[in-house]
């Protein structure tokens, strides 16, 4: 875990300019805040489902996706209409967010 407030705080006690401070502030907030909208996107397809991930044997739950840093990776099942719906909700993310997932 890394306490951000805490490192930009120290980023400015040691005399980055405050511009590259903010900027690195925004950039590294609002990108966990995108994260979390499109993990919640995610959760919300499989609540209703509308996604379906494959099944996993000894926790009998769903795998979707899985998020380490900045790798999102999705399993679902062998269904094209499943990835149309993934397809939709990247899109979605993509024109509310702006970022795109490569």
């Amino acid at each position: 875990m890394v306490d951000w407030l805490f490192l930009f705080k120290d980023m400015l006690e040691f005399g980055n300019p405050k511009e590259f401070v903010n900027m690195t502030t925004l950039l590294f907030l609002d990108s966990l805040a995108n994260v979390k909208v499109l993990n919640c996107m995610i959760k919300k397809g499989v609540e209703e489902g509308r996604i379906y991930g494959i099944v996993l044997p000894i926790e009998n739950r769903q795998q979707v996706i899985a998020q380490f840093v900045d790798d999102i990776s999705f399993t679902l099942q062998g269904k094209e209409g499943l990835i149309k719906v993934l397809l939709n909700v990247l899109q979605t993310f993509y024109f509310s967010s702006g970022l795109v997932l490569n």
